[in-house]
Parts: C-alpha cells; sequence; structure tokens
C-alpha cells in the first residue's frame, strides 16, 4: 500500500520503488512531458481568469440591485411581510434578499427539473406541468424572465397567467423572436392577490 502522507494511503495503488510508474503522469521520467502537454492549457487559462474575476460577465453586485433589493422593495411598497420570486438569476438573489426564491434555471429546483425536463437534458415543449406547478403550487408572488429563459417558461402561453399576475414591466423579447421564432414579453409580473388597490402597480412601475 503506497502512502502519499502519513495516514492517508491510496488503496489499490501497487507499491511503486525507483519511481511512481503506476500511472504514466506520475512518473518521474513522464511528468515533465505530462506538464508540458497541460502547459499551454494552463498558461492561457490564468489570464482569463484573472480577467474574469476583476470584470466578470455578471456582477454579484449587478444582480443584486437589479433582482434582490428591487424584489424586496417591492415587498415592501406592497407592505409584505413574506412574498417569494421566481427568478433565473437566483444565486445572487436568494443570498441577498429577505424573500422565499424559486431558480427558475433549476440549478437548485429540483421541481424545475422535474416539470420542464421530466428528468432529461432536454427543456421540454409542453409545459403544462410547470404551468401547474408555478400557478398552483407555489404560485410566486413575483416573476422575473428574460431572453432564453422567457421562451423555457413560456408563462404567457398559460391561460391563467395573465388572469393571476399584472406586469409591472415587460416588452416583447426580440432575442426569443428572433433565436425561436416566438412572440413573448419579458419583464417583471406581480400576483394580483399582492395587490390592495389598482394604483399599487402604479406604484411599482414608479418605484
Amino acid at each position: 500500500m503506497l502512502e502519499t502522507a502519513p495516514g492517508f494511503p491510496i488503496h489499490g495503488a501497487r507499491e511503486a520503488t525507483d519511481e511512481l510508474d503506476f500511472h504514466p503522469c506520475l512518473s518521474i521520467r513522464n511528468i515533465r512531458y505530462c506538464f508540458q502537454g497541460y502547459r499551454p492549457l494552463v498558461t492561457d487559462s490564468i489570464p482569463r481568469i484573472a480577467r474574469f474575476a476583476t470584470e466578470p460577465t455578471t456582477s454579484l453586485a449587478a444582480v443584486a440591485a437589479r433582482f434582490a433589493q428591487r424584489f424586496d422593495a417591492y415587498a415592501d411598497l406592497l407592505g409584505l411581510s413574506e412574498g417569494s420570486v421566481l427568478v433565473a438569476d437566483a444565486g445572487a438573489t436568494v443570498y441577498f434578499s429577505r424573500l422565499r426564491v424559486y431558480d427558475l434555471a433549476g440549478l437548485y429546483e429540483p421541481d424545475v427539473v422535474r416539470t420542464l425536463k421530466h428528468d432529461t437534458v432536454y427543456w421540454l415543449d409542453d409545459k403544462t406541468d410547470f404551468h401547474r406547478w408555478v400557478l398552483e403550487e407555489i404560485r410566486p408572488t413575483f416573476i422575473a424572465t428574460q431572453a432564453f429563459w422567457t421562451y423555457v417558461a413560456a408563462l404567457e402561453t398559460a391561460d391563467r397567467f395573465l388572469a393571476d399576475y399584472v406586469p409591472i414591466e415587460a416588452a416583447p423579447d426580440d432575442y426569443v423572436a428572433a433565436t425561436f421564432g416566438v412572440k413573448l414579453r419579458s419583464g417583471i409580473f406581480v400576483r394580483r392577490d399582492a395587490l390592495k388597490a389598482p394604483e399599487d402597480v402604479l406604484r411599482l412601475r414608479a418605484a
């Protein structure tokens, strides 16, 4: 049994004598060749990683301001002590928001994978189960969709969506139209039963 450090044996590896020859890249003779093979990948990645660290595609602060802080402010305006939101940019939102966050992208939401993919790797055209889950089970206070996630959710194709939700801001999504040939709106929507008065939606739009 070979030990790399005291108390950390490598089970199943045969004893090596002069050199670690049980794997080509662990051979003293071969390790320099293995490193040379991976070196371009490593050295090319370092500048890209550094650039991404300083200028991420979507910063945590940007998502926090765009979604977490906005939804919390909406809830405050409506006098809601509790509430929830369905959004694809869920990472920073769930970290910063006081609301219950449902992940439209499905990274930590098994029900999205179950209803939109039926536990496969493919996004399904039939949204019936997903629409039932959203509109009958979780009934989020706020829903935010954009671009690909507008197409995937296709909430406006559900008969009761516009009966249950009012747009705070919404506009036809040109990306969805150009890419998928479908006319859908992206935006932010609020449940009608969260509005205590007709002017509440105007206050949200002005916020």
